[in-house]
Order: C-alpha cells, then sequence, then structure tokens
C-alpha cells in the first residue's frame, strides 16, 4: 500500500503542477493481487473483486461511495467515451457507468460475469463464473481430475506452505486437492463466504438458485457470444467437455498471454 500510495501520490502533484488537476479525470483500478492460490488468475470472489477510485474534480461528490452496482472491467472504456462525449465503438462489450458517478442508478447492475482462459505457459484453464451481491456460481471446464492447476500461485511460498501443511493437516490437504485439481461446477455463499470454502453445488437447500445461476449464466454466455457457450448448454452430453477442451488446447497454441475480463 505504501508503495501504492507514492506512485499515486507522485501522478496526482504530477496533475497539480501542470494545471490540469481540476480538469481531469482520474480513475483507479488494480490488478488481482498477489499469485495466492485461489485468488489471482481465478474466478473466485478475491479473484473478481478488485479497487475502483474515481476523481473528477467539480463533477464527482468527493467522498461518495457506490456499494450497490457491481461492475465489470469491460465497461471502462465505454465510461470513459462516455464522459468525454465521444461516440460508442460498434460491437463493443460493455455499458457505461457514468450515471453511477453522478449518484444515479442503473438497471442490470446485479450481477457480474467472470472468464478465465490461460495462464502465461499456454496452459488453458476455461473457467466462468456469474456472481451478485450473495452468491457465486463457477464452472470449470478443465476440471477432469487429471489436469493439474500450475502457474505463479503454485510456485510461490503460500502453496509451498499450504503443501507442507496437509501432509499433517486433513483440512488443508483437501484444500490444496480443490486448489489442484477442482470440480467442475462450485457454488458459494459469499456473502457470508467470501474465501469460498465450503462448495454448496450438492446442497439441495440452495438447488432453486443453483438451477436460476446455471440459467442465467447460458443466457449471459450466448449474449456475449461466448466461445464457450455451446459447451455449457450441452455439457451434459457425453464427450461435450472434453470435445470442447480438445478445441481449447488447439487455440491455446495460437494465442498469447493470460487472458481475463
Amino acid at each position: 500500500m505504501y508503495r501504492a500510495d507514492q506512485s499515486i501520490g507522485a501522478v496526482l502533484d504530477a496533475l497539480k503542477e501542470s494545471g490540469m488537476a481540476d480538469n481531469t479525470l482520474v480513475i483507479f483500478l488494480s490488478d488481482h493481487g498477489a499469485a495466492f492460490p485461489f485468488s489471482k488468475s481465478q474466478c473466485y470472489f478475491n479473484s473478481n473483486r478488485t479497487p475502483l477510485i474515481i476523481k473528477w474534480p467539480n463533477k464527482i461528490k468527493s467522498g461518495s461511495i457506490d456499494s450497490t452496482h457491481l461492475i465489470p472491467g469491460i465497461d471502462l472504456m465505454p465510461t470513459v467515451l462516455d464522459a468525454l462525449n465521444l461516440p460508442k465503438v460498434s460491437h463493443m462489450d460493455g455499458r457505461s457507468y457514468l450515471p453511477l458517478l453522478f449518484g444515479k442508478k442503473q438497471t442490470d447492475r446485479t450481477y457480474v460475469y467472470a472468464t478465465f482462459y490461460q495462464i502465461f505457459a499456454k496452459i488453458r484453464y476455461p473457467m466462468r463464473c456469474l456472481q451478485d451481491k450473495n452468491f457465486g456460481y463457477i464452472y470449470n471446464f478443465w476440471s477432469d481430475g487429471k489436469l493439474a492447476m500450475t502457474g505463479d500461485a503454485t510456485s510461490g511460498l503460500t502453496w509451498q506452505a499450504m503443501v507442507e501443511a496437509a501432509k499433517t493437516d486433513p483440512y488443508i490437504a483437501q484444500r490444496a486437492e480443490l486448489y489442484k485439481y477442482r470440480v467442475p461446477e462450485e457454488f458459494y455463499d459469499f456473502k457470508n463466504d467470501p474465501n469460498a470454502l465450503y462448495n454448496l453445488i450438492d446442497d439441495p437447500h440452495y438447488g432453486s438458485e443453483i438451477k436460476r445461476f446455471r440459467n442465467k449464466m447460458q443466457e449471459v454466455m450466448q449474449m456475449t457470444n461466448d466461445p464457450a457457450y455451446l459447451a455449457f448448454k450441452e455439457r451434459n452430453k457425453s464427450g461435450r467437455i472434453k470435445e470442447f477442451m480438445k478445441e481449447e488446447n488447439g487455440r491455446a497454441k495460437k494465442s498469447g498471454h493470460d487472458k481475463k475480463f
């Protein structure tokens, strides 16, 4: 945090010295933090939630907080274009949240949709998540009990400590196993369980909520032309997910870095 304060402070000081401080829209948002297991490069609550602070003198009320509307990162560009009175870009996903900056309300801000494709090493781990203020549903297309999760998080000190502790602690061993191989479906009460410790996917008490999230995810995937849409829609068809992963691995050979929205 100290380093962030120094860096942002230097930028704000430079703006002030330039005389443009009162005529500049400043947007602060972050990456998804350090590469801890169940955090960065995943689709959990702690993977998707990041800071968003906006400073716009004489436009935005100082100190105001919006903890009601959910905003995905993909809405940033439409918002900036809107603030500058520039035309929309055709076929661009996302929509402006400029009205929220002025204290107004927007509809369809009750959930966010997150996707993950692959790590830097070009290993595909396609995941999708739909979450609202209370729950989160995750579908792991890659989870087949054989492919293991790798990446920055499995080379850090935290993961090494988990592996060591798992030798004597059954609960940590279970967590480490889940992180490595996952399960196809996960459902969490993020409001009461933000660290995703209890997967409720098989809990009958949440059956109606799980069904609602599955249906909504399929709707969003179709609306956004998600390449995983048909695989998710036909996920219960024998061999369909395996076929999708074969296609994904083919795409991985042609792709670059990790990609997350």
